[in-house]
């Protein structure tokens, strides 16, 4: 009875240290002698997370600045492709899908963009524009992907493939 007692009270004890405000620098780890131990972090642990981190903001800098800009916007409707059009040239484009469905690209300033659609939830309408080698605008409901691509061979793409 006392030891269930004892384990309660370790359980309102955590309850109370992870939900107090500002004490985030204490984690929580499985102790033989009681049920949970208090450990804080150590300098070697930041050190270590913090490099970590870095690594990962230098990554993720890389493949968005350094990303070949497109050349051309490659429409696939249902698998197959349906056209190919250069970004240099502004344009609209009505892709039509199967039941009188419809998407409307427009190409300008180098951007390729889903204006409108026929699709319930407009998802693809709210897309951010696109215009750098790899980037894709999809609209599911209408089977239709734009993706843009470039005609110099971008050093990522052998190892994607």
């Amino acid at each position: 009875f006392f030891k269930a007692l004892k384990i309660e009270k370790d359980y309102i004890a955590i309850l109370k240290n992870i939900f107090k405000i500002g004490n985030d620098k204490y984690s929580y780890i499985k102790n033989e002698n009681s049920l949970w131990t208090e450990v804080e972090m150590r300098k070697n642990d930041k050190i270590i997370l913090g490099i970590i981190l870095g690594i990962a903001l230098i990554f993720g800098m890389y493949f968005y600045f350094f990303k070949k800009e497109g050349s051309y916007a490659v429409v696939k409707v249902d698998g197959q492709i349906y056209g190919q059009y250069s970004l240099k040239e502004e344009r609209t484009i009505e892709i039509p899908s199967k039941d009188d469905n419809y998407n409307r690209l427009v190409i300008t300033g180098g951007y390729a963009d889903i204006e409108e659609a026929s699709c319930p939830d407009k998802l693809c309408v709210h897309q951010k524009k696109i215009q750098k080698s790899g980037e894709t605008l999809v609209c599911l409901p209408n089977k239709v992907i734009v993706e843009i691509k470039s005609e110099e061979k971008n050093s990522l793409d052998g190892i994607a493939n």
